[in-house]
């Protein structure tokens, strides 16, 4: 699909048969200048983000419950990705000072963190003492890197059991 025919509110990966979100600037629950703290199955650090939309939390767990719950493009698996499903959309940019993905069909990406399901990684530098976080990517240079817990950082939501990106239909 051409990039001029959104916008939309999930792109389908059709080489992956992974779907995801697309981030907005309508200060609602998609926006893509909220951040959040790394928080799931009660690991992490909850309530340690910036958005405006819920007003008690703002950590990756509340962002998929609520992601789901809304049912986005009809899917209510909506998760964090994995390193390399978050990698495979990583693109190297010849706009100097852009984010390192295909900007036309995921607008609002910010140059920055965005964090991964994956968890219990070492933490090593100034933050060896907090002993493990989890991997995010940066959008930056797309490089794979660990942070915190606590601190917040993007993120872009996938979904693997969607109807709308099957590969079979």
């Amino acid at each position: 699909m051409a990039a001029w025919a959104g916008p939309w509110s999930c792109i389908c990966d059709t080489d992956s048969g992974l779907l995801w979100e697309v981030k907005t600037d309508d200060e609602g629950i998609h926006d893509g200048k909220w951040t959040y703290s790394w928080y799931q199955f009660e690991e992490g650090i909850a309530n340690n983000g910036d958005c405006y939309f819920e007003k008690e939390r703002c950590d990756t767990e509340d962002l998929i419950r609520r992601t789901n719950k809304q049912a986005l493009c009809t899917s209510t698996s909506w998760r964090l990705p994995t390193i390399t499903e978050l990698r495979s959309i990583t693109f190297k940019q010849n706009k100097p000072g852009k984010a390192m993905i295909e900007s036309e069909y995921f607008p609002k990406t910010q140059r920055g963190d965005y964090w991964t399901s994956d968890s219990n990684r070492p933490l090593f530098g100034v933050y060896q003492y907090l002993n493990t976080g989890a991997g995010a990517v940066n959008f930056i240079n797309a490089e794979t890197i660990t942070i915190p817990y606590k601190n917040a950082a993007f993120v872009r939501l996938v979904s693997s059991h969607s109807t709308a990106c099957n590969k079979n239909q």
